[in-house]
């Protein structure tokens, strides 16, 4: 940031125009949005420079007029950059709200997906558990896995040791239902990924909508300080004022009242002179 030189010459039809109490009383900010390049851009210092048709302003007021215009320009560097940096953070967020639409979209089709699956496992269990039931009618104490050595009490502990340990001997029904547990759980842990992901998606949002309102608190303190400043500087200035203005007054008043004594003094010495003469 560099403040820019001043060269402009100011409109001083434009500012008799104004009327500064309605701007304040309507809260006219396009008048002032008018106005603020002018002000804020003019050359203060060839209107007030000891010409024939300059103007004679105290050099402290003509400080204070550029101090201001600094201000000013100071202020609308900052507005552009909160501008700049709200437009910025909004593309973000929208940019992030699409990614979350489309995992919220993904979502959905996984959740039709396991839904399906689920449909499909309670079948094949259900028909898991005629089998089952058929199996035990028949069975003996004992039962031995014909693939290995091992041997079962119970004939379901039987049919899961071999859905364990030798799937390549299951029937095409048998098969079909454990790759529908194997397409299930692998759906469960894309579902479970997806919502992770969607929660660090959130908590990043959330972070950035914390520090943009944190960057704008800020700089919004900070204008503020600036303004109180400003405010500050032109009250001291106004009380600097009006304390002179008071002392020229004062002094013209004595300058005055003297004159009047000496006018009243040469008056009464006429008189006298007069009445002499007459007598």
């Amino acid at each position: 940031f560099q403040f820019r030189k001043r060269f402009e010459r100011v409109d001083w039809r434009k500012i008799a125009s104004v009327d500064v109490d309605r701007i304040s009383r309507e809260l006219d900010f396009h008048s002032l949005q008018d106005n603020i390049m002018n002000i804020t851009f003019c050359d203060i210092q060839q209107e007030v420079c000891p010409k024939p048709k300059g103007l004679m302003v105290d050099p402290t007021f003509v400080k204070l007029f550029r101090l201001a215009q600094l201000t000013i320009e100071y202020l609308l560097h900052s507005q552009d950059y909160l501008t700049n940096i709200v437009g910025s953070h909004d593309e973000k967020l929208r940019k992030a709200n699409e990614v979350r639409l489309r995992t919220l979209q993904e979502m959905g089709k996984l959740k039709e997906e396991l839904q399906k699956v689920k449909q499909e496992s309670r079948k094949r269990k259900k028909m898991l558990a005629a089998q089952q039931l058929i199996m035990q009618a028949g069975a003996n104490n004992y039962h031995k896995c014909p693939h290995c050595n091992k041997a079962f009490l119970n004939s379901s502990f039987l049919q899961q040791h071999v859905y364990r340990r030798h799937p390549e001997s299951l029937p095409p029904s048998d098969a079909t239902m454990v790759q529908s547990r194997a397409a299930t759980q692998k759906l469960e842990g894309e579902l479970t990924e997806i919502k992770e992901r969607l929660r660090l998606t959130e908590s990043q949002l959330q972070d950035e909508r914390n520090q943009r309102n944190l960057g704008i608190a800020q700089d919004m303190e900070k204008q503020q300080r600036v303004q109180d400043q400003s405010r500050k500087e032109m009250e001291a200035w106004k009380e600097l004022q009006e304390k002179k203005y008071q002392e020229q007054m004062e002094k013209m008043s004595n300058m005055f009242m003297k004159e009047l004594k000496e006018v009243n003094e040469k008056y009464q010495a006429s008189q006298n002179a007069l009445l002499e003469v007459q007598n």
